[in-house]
């Protein structure tokens, strides 16, 4: 059989046809690489997941400072008024009046609020009149601004000569059994009365200011 020019022309481009169609095929079954890429591409084309920024950390508010407290100014206490009271019944008050002049202090301490006997030393001094007749148990009694007074306990001293010095103690409560030496009171003074031919002789001390209050008669 004799084949023409014409078949063997078709004959020599069949394999080269078949090959084409095999390649065709095989792009048409496999995946585009745009359009689904192999997945570790993929892995690698993930973004990779950062935190969100954290805001800035807000310094704590400090605390309000509590405000300086001021110390108030003390009222003196009890125990400072009694001091004061006695520093001022120490100092000595004196009646020049008359013939005789009296001297007197407080002759130990006694503090304020106490019940106890109240002693005074007491000087007494003349050139005429006789001194141990002279008995101020029975002529002195002692009593505060408000009026207030006792009488005297005793009068103790020696005998004889125009100088004479010795302790005359008042009683410290009243009769109601409070006492008359009180942190309250303003002044205790010993009137003294029928002595150097004076019916009445005052000696005061001040309590309230500390100081003794001016002279009696």
């Amino acid at each position: 059989m004799t084949i023409s020019l014409w078949q063997r022309i078709a004959l020599s481009a069949l394999p080269a046809a078949v090959a084409l169609a095999t390649v065709a095929l095989a792009a048409c079954s496999a995946p585009s690489a745009q359009g689904s890429p192999a997945p570790s591409a993929m892995a690698l084309a993930q973004p990779t997941a950062t935190a969100p920024p954290q805001p800035a950390a807000i310094p704590a508010a400090e605390p309000p400072r509590a405000a300086q407290a001021t110390t108030p100014i003390a009222a003196p206490a009890k125990g400072e008024a009694s001091a004061s009271q006695d520093t001022a019944l120490t100092v000595s008050r004196t009646s020049k009046q008359g013939p005789v002049t009296i001297e007197a202090r407080l002759a130990s301490p006694h503090p304020a609020g106490d019940t106890g006997p109240i002693r005074f030393s007491l000087i007494l001094d003349t050139h005429s009149v006789d001194l141990d007749v002279i008995d101020l148990a029975a002529s002195a009694t002692l009593q505060d601004d408000r009026g207030r007074s006792v009488a005297a306990l005793r009068w103790e001293a020696p005998r004889g000569g125009h100088h004479v010095q010795g302790a005359l103690t008042f009683p410290g409560a009243l009769p109601d059994g409070s006492a008359l030496h009180h942190p309250a009171i303003k002044s205790l003074e010993i009137v003294v009365t029928n002595v150097g031919n004076v019916s009445e002789r005052r000696l005061v001390w001040d309590l309230a200011a500390g100081t003794p209050a001016a002279g009696g008669p």
